[in-house]
């Protein structure tokens, strides 16, 4: 996701652990706040709810909207999309977003 500290496509396990490996020195603290969870179907769902940060250079603390679409093949999840306002955690990280 452009705008989003190394923010594109993770494709397997080992590339999810790779981009939380390098997220995770920018916050002291990151937090998901799932609020609605709305099923589209049998093997889709779009989760609602914010992020809570706290930034490790400054120590600002923010909340920002996501949302999260999930795809599973009946049995395990095998796909995720999420979007969240990049505006808000742009301006926190003072405008340097890794990529």
């Amino acid at each position: 996701m452009p705008g989003f500290p190394f923010g594109g496509n993770q494709d397997g396990l080992e590339a999810s652990k790779a981009f939380f490996e390098k997220l995770g020195p920018l916050f002291e603290s990151f937090e998901v706040h799932a609020q609605e969870f709305v099923p589209i179907d049998d093997t889709h769902l779009v989760v609602k709810g914010f992020y809570r940060a706290e930034i490790a250079k400054s120590g600002e603390k923010i909340d920002f909207e996501t949302a999260h679409f999930w795809t599973s093949n009946g049995s395990k999840m095998t796909h995720y999309k999420h979007y969240c306002d990049t505006g808000i955690l742009s301006r926190a990280l003072g405008h340097e977003v890794l990529q």
